[in-house]
C-alpha cells in the first residue's frame, strides 16, 4: 500500500526540502542576515567622506648670518603655532629678496627698502682687536682712518710699534653697510682689507693676527677676540628687521607678533 503524505507548506518555505532539520536552516538564515549587515557597513564606510587633514602653512624664511641669534626664539614661536613648517636658509645679505621669501631676517636697513619691515629688536655693532693688542679705546675718527687704511700702524694710536691689518666683511653685507653707515659715511673700507664672510671668519682673523681690528655684533661676540670701546659715542644700536612682500596676515602676522614679544 503506497501511503501519500501532504508536505507542510509553511516549513517547505523556511528550509528547502533537502534540509531536513529545522535548526541548520535557521544558522544559515543567520548567517545570511549577517553578510547582508556587513554588506551594509561596507557600502556606507565607503560612501562616507573622510574629514580632510589641515594643511599646513610652509613659510620661508631667509636671514643673514648676524640675525643667528634669533633662530632659537623663530622656532619657538613656530613650534607654538600649530599648522606652521618653517624652511629657514642663510644667506648673504646681498642675495635676500622679499619676493623670494616669506620672512627676511637682517641687521639695519638694506640702501633700498620698498616693502613692509617690522623692528624686532637691537644690536650693537661692536669693534674687535687680538687679545694682546694693548689699544682699548678710540675716537670715531681714528677708527674711521685704521678702517680707511689712513693709520697703518698702531703706534700712531697709542699702540705698539706693529702695521694695522683691517678685517671687513663682502660688499654688501648688512654688518658691512651697518658699519659704513655709522663710522665711514658710507664709504668703503680700505681695498686691502682681508674679507671675512661669516661672524667666525672674522675672529678667527682677528685671533689670529696681532695688528688686526675688525667688527662683529654684540650678539655674536666671543670671548677669543678684545672689544674696543669708541671714545664720546653712544651704543651703535641696529634694528634687527623682519622684511615681508606684502601687510602680513595669518599665521605669518601671528609668528612677527611672537618674535616681537621674545626678542624684547
Amino acid at each position: 500500500m503506497v501511503i501519500i503524505r501532504s508536505e507542510n507548506t509553511s516549513s517547505s518555505k523556511a528550509c528547502p526540502s533537502a534540509l531536513p532539520c529545522w535548526p541548520l536552516c535557521c544558522e544559515i538564515g543567520k548567517m545570511r542576515l549577517l553578510v547582508a549587515s556587513l554588506l551594509g557597513l561596507i557600502i556606507l564606510t565607503a560612501c562616507s567622506t573622510p574629514t580632510p587633514a589641515a594643511t599646513p602653512q610652509i613659510i620661508t624664511v631667509h636671514y643673514t648670518f648676524s640675525t643667528r641669534p634669533l633662530l632659537a626664539d623663530l622656532y619657538s614661536c613656530a613650534a607654538n603655532l600649530p599648522g606652521i613648517i618653517l624652511q629657514a636658509e642663510e644667506r648673504h645679505a646681498s642675495f635676500l629678496d622679499p619676493m623670494s621669501a616669506d620672512l627676511i631676517l637682517r641687521l639695519g636697513a638694506p640702501p633700498r627698502l620698498d616693502t613692509p619691515a617690522y623692528a624686532l629688536g637691537t644690536d650693537e655693532l661692536i669693534l674687535i682687536t687680538n687679545p694682546s693688542n694693548p689699544v682699548a679705546s678710540l675716537t670715531d675718527d681714528q677708527a674711521a682712518s685704521l678702517f680707511r687704511g689712513r693709520i697703518r700702524n698702531w703706534s700712531e694710536v697709542g699702540g705698539a710699534d706693529m702695521p694695522v691689518e683691517v678685517w671687513a666683511y663682502a660688499k654688501g653685507e648688512d654688518l658691512q653697510q651697518a658699519l659704513q653707515a655709522a663710522l665711514l659715511d658710507n664709504a668703503p673700507s680700505t681695498p686691502l682689507a682681508h674679507i671675512a664672510f661669516t661672524p667666525e671668519e672674522m675672529a678667527a682673523g682677528v685671533t689670529s693676527h696681532p695688528g688686526a681690528i675688525g667688527f662683529l655684533p654684540r650678539g655674536l661676540l666671543s670671548g677669543s677676540v678684545r672689544p674696543v670701546t669708541l671714545e664720546g659715542r653712544t651704543a651703535s644700536l641696529l634694528p634687527t628687521l623682519a622684511i615681508v612682500r606684502e601687510e602680513p596676515q595669518g599665521s605669518l602676522r601671528a609668528l612677527l607678533a611672537c618674535m616681537q614679544e621674545k626678542v624684547r
